[in-house]
């Protein structure tokens, strides 16, 4: 039985990387493209792998944060498509090796992105103050914020990816270690040995496969969040500006002043 998620071919690991540099620059757009590029240039065989469940989740996630950014509907019905087909293939391949369990989550965050009856920019919603209640109920305790270094969706997939395969992989060096025995007495094939080692070798390839793609997923994940790590910690030393107005008055005249610290 062939395995699935083998590594790439060197000129498709360097589109991968080019979509993950498109999206470490904000470039969420171009990153889009790209991923979804790679997707569907895969052959059949590596769209329900590993590999295109990568591709096509940060395909999901560029599409959010470039709608976040300049709220284009577009943008993210492209992102919606790259994971429905994906769902799709997954659905279609009882033999799948992955799950479409995270890449349908992430479809439900883009659909209640969209709005009804609009596809193309939307205009960021104004703020609605709020008018000041006679009764204030107490403040709620304040939300704390999510830690730039924590492990986020890609790095927890591709450290379950990773167990599953080392789980995978002790199970076909097993079989592989099995000694063949002979067939009884009397059996038609008393004349061969039944033997577990192709079949194990077969378990053991995908094992490592998973491996690989996990090590690959955690990988990416670890370098976004070394990103993160460094902006917050340049945003958290930047100075602060406060300016106040206020009119004056004086022997000759008035006006306003504006008095801050910088």
């Amino acid at each position: 039985m062939p395995v699935r998620g083998a590594a790439p071919a060197a000129d498709f690991e360097q589109t991968l990387a080019d979509a993950d540099e498109h999206a470490n620059a904000g470039r969420y757009a171009d990153a889009l493209r790209v991923y979804a590029e790679a997707f569907e240039a895969m052959p059949d065989s590596l769209q329900v792998s590993g590999v295109a469940e990568f591709a096509v989740l940060a395909a999901g996630q560029a599409a959010i944060a470039d709608y976040q950014e300049r709220g284009e509907v577009p943008v993210l019905e492209r992102g919606r498509a790259v994971l429905a087909q994906f769902i799709e293939g997954v659905s279609a391949e009882p033999n799948a090796e992955v799950s479409a369990d995270a890449a349908q989550t992430l479809l439900a965050e883009i659909d209640a992105l969209v709005p009804e009856g609009e596809s193309d920019v939307v205009e960021p919603k104004a703020k609605v103050e709020r008018l000041p209640e006679p009764d204030p109920e107490p403040a709620s305790a304040p939300v704390e914020e999510e830690e730039p270094g924590k492990l986020c969706r890609m790095g927890k997939a591709g450290v379950a990816l990773m167990a599953l395969g080392g789980l995978t992989a002790v199970g076909g060096t097993v079989l592989v270690a099995r000694e063949p025995t002979g067939f009884p007495v009397g059996h038609p094939n008393a004349d061969k040995l039944e033997t577990t080692r192709p079949a194990g070798g077969g378990v053991l390839g995908g094992g490592l496969a998973l491996v690989v793609v996990g090590a690959v997923l955690l990988g990416v994940d670890r370098k976004r969040a070394k990103q993160r790590k460094a902006s917050a910690a340049r945003s958290s030393t930047s100075p602060k500006v406060e300016a106040a107005v206020h009119p004056w008055l004086g022997g000759h005249g008035g006006g306003l002043g504006v008095t801050g610290r910088f």
